[in-house]
């Protein structure tokens, strides 16, 4: 059995799906064995940027809103649901989407393998 424990704090920032937001790498699939689980991610996105379109084809992903609201767009542009601070948000594998900050936004991201 292993345990790690990080600091949210010391992990570096990367750029996350297009954009201008930005993510922290928590877990990987590399540091886990199950096959399913593919990452635990926090994001972040200012007032104003976003996350462009994509998907991720062979995993759902779960979004934890902990602060912030905006607008979730999913197969087109006039797909929208609106998102704010406490909701969680599933998206199928292969669904095409893209967040849109209102506000200062924060996330954690949970993607599971198909």
């Amino acid at each position: 059995m292993c345990v790690v424990i990080r600091k949210i704090k010391d992990i570096d920032f990367s750029a996350a799906h297009g954009g201008d937001g930005r993510k922290k790498e928590l877990i990987t699939n590399k540091d886990i064995s199950n096959p399913h689980f593919d990452i635990l991610n926090k994001d972040y996105l200012l007032k104003g940027h976003f996350f462009d379109w994509h998907e991720h084809k062979d995993a759902d992903e779960i979004a934890i809103v902990l602060e912030g609201k905006g607008i979730y767009r999913y197969k087109d542009e006039y797909h929208t649901k609106d998102y704010m601070k406490n909701d969680v948000i599933l998206v199928n594998a292969g669904e095409l989407h893209r967040i849109e900050a209102q506000e200062n936004s924060m996330f954690y991201f949970i993607r599971i393998k198909s």
